[in-house]
């Protein structure tokens, strides 16, 4: 058995952010690159409230045969990821990220922005997370390359808290393609 490794141990913010979808994607430390460079398109949407949670579901099909009482095999029959946060910076570009039938305008000679919700074409995007990874000097980047924002999008004003908007991406499957990916790495000095 291994002793235990304070190293391992994973404490910090992530950072997450939103791209159209085809947008390149994030260049990592393979070229030398540290820490993660996020190219034209990315936005990070800014400061989160309780984090940033990803969640992979997985639907296991049990086989069963007649002769024994326990399954003998199983079948992914389906499968899910999830990023969930609640966006701290209000703005209505990051509305309009949480919800994927709105459409943003911006005038910005007349510091006007809108976003209109409704009766628009469903709207996917790209959805990356930039957090710390276990070990020295390392990141962890996971990645969406399709998503669609769904769930309930409240805005609540009130005198004891500040405004949060909360969105919840869900992956969709490009073919010949991830769900999702997730890799650490690290500068060459760790």
């Amino acid at each position: 058995m291994a002793e235990p490794d304070a190293t391992q141990i994973v404490a910090g913010p992530g950072l997450l952010y939103v791209a159209p979808l085809g947008t390149t994607l994030p260049i990592t430390d393979a070229h030398g690159e540290y820490p993660i460079t996020w190219p034209t398109g990315w936005v990070a949407v800014g400061y989160t409230d309780a984090g940033i949670d990803a969640t992979y579901t997985p639907t296991i099909k049990e086989i069963m045969v007649d002769e024994e009482t326990s399954p003998v095999d199983d079948v992914l029959s389906a499968e899910k990821f999830i990023v969930q946060a609640k966006l701290a910076e209000v703005t209505l570009q990051n509305y309009n990220y949480a919800i994927s039938a709105s459409t943003f305008t911006s005038t910005p000679a007349e510091s006007d922005t809108k976003v209109s919700v409704g009766s628009n074409p469903l709207t996917y995007v790209m959805v990356g997370i930039e957090g710390p990874a276990p070990g020295t000097n390392k990141l962890r980047l996971i990645l969406v390359q399709k998503a669609i924002a769904k769930g309930a999008v409240a805005i609540k004003m009130q005198r004891k808290d500040k405004v949060v908007f909360s969105v919840e991406f869900d992956a969709r499957k490009i073919s010949g393609q991830p769900l999702y990916t997730i890799d650490d790495f690290g500068s060459s000095a760790s």
